[in-house]
C-alpha cells in the first residue's frame, strides 16, 4: 500500500537515525530506519523491499544544522521512493518495496531513536546512532503524496 512520511528537523548534528519503523516496541524482529543521515551527513531515505535496503539519496541536497528543513518520503508502487527535502524532489527509485505485510501485526515508529535492540536493523547507510536535534510536525499518511501536497506542506 502506498504511503508517506513528512516532518521538520533542525539538527544539532548530521547523523542518526530519524525514523525507525518496526514490529516491536523495542526493535527486534523486522525494523527498517526509513529515515536519517549517512556517515557524510547526507539526508537517506529507505525502504525494505523483501530482499534488502533500497535507499534513495543526494549529496547535493542536504540539510544545516540549526536550521529547519522540511522532509518527505513517499511510497507507491507507480512512483516507488520519493525523497523530497525542502520542497524539492531530490531522489527517486522505481524499484517496488516487495510484500512485506508484517504478518497482521502493528508496526512501530521510533523517532530520534534506533532502540538497544536494533542493531541488525544497519545493514544499510544510515548511522546507528540516536538524532540529535528537534522534529516537529511529524505526519503518516496512507497515501502516496503529490508534489503539489508536498508544496503546501512545505508553505504552511
Amino acid at each position: 500500500k502506498p504511503f508517506s512520511i513528512s516532518f521538520w528537523i533542525r539538527p544539532v548534528s548530521l547523523q542518526g537515525i530519524i525514523v525507525l519503523i518496526s514490529s516491536t516496541p523495542t526493535g527486534i524482529g523486522y525494523c527498517v530506519p526509513h529515515f536519517g543521515f549517512s556517515v557524510n551527513g547526507t539526508v537517506i531515505a529507505q525502504i525494505y523491499n523483501g530482499t534488502g535496503f533500497v535507499t534513495v539519496t543526494d549529496p547535493t541536497h542536504s540539510v544545516a544544522t540549526s536550521v529547519w528543513s522540511h522532509l518527505v518520503q513517499t511510497w507507491s508502487s507507480t512512483n516507488g521512493i520519493r525523497l523530497y527535502i525542502n520542497n524539492v524532489l531530490v531522489a527517486s527509485n522505481l524499484i517496488s518495496a516487495g510484500s512485506y505485510l508484517g504478518n497482521g501485526s502493528p508496526h512501530y515508529i521510533t523517532l530520534a531513536n534506533g532502540l538497544s535492540a536494533a542493531s541488525p536493523c544497519f545493514g544499510n547507510q544510515v548511522t546507528a546512532m540516536p538524532f540529535q536535534g528537534d522534529i516537529d510536525d511529524f505526519r503518516v499518511y496512507s497515501r502516496e503524496l503529490s508534489t503539489n501536497d508536498v508544496c503546501t506542506l512545505y508553505s504552511n
